[in-house]
């Protein structure tokens, strides 16, 4: 075994591991990782804030997130890119419900 080897980090995930990072190593400043597919589907102001609603996929599936003045509110992970915009138009409503107004992205 090497060095490298040995300074490997894993987390269990059922039957499955995944590799996590090395020990000694540097962390990635996690608002500088971007998902390989993000889009924002709408965005709606209210009472002096905007809420907007990013559509994500990457390699562990689909989720919704859900964004008050650009910071991270609530994300949702969905089975699939049908059910992330069905959960995306939910909350879009209960904005728009709200008293909220659409605007354009």
């Amino acid at each position: 075994m090497t060095d490298y080897a040995e300074r490997m980090l894993y987390i269990r995930s059922g039957k499955s591991l995944f590799y996590v990072g090395q020990i000694g190593g540097t962390a990635r400043d996690p608002k500088s990782v971007k998902s390989p597919l993000e889009l924002e589907l709408w965005r709606v102001t209210s009472q002096g804030r905007t809420m907007s609603c990013d559509l994500r996929c990457d390699a562990n599936g689909w989720e919704v997130v859900l964004r008050s003045d650009g910071e991270p509110l609530f994300s949702r992970r969905c089975q699939s890119e049908d059910h992330a915009r069905y959960c995306a138009n939910g909350m879009k409503q209960d904005e728009l419900k709200g008293g909220g107004i659409e605007v354009e992205s």
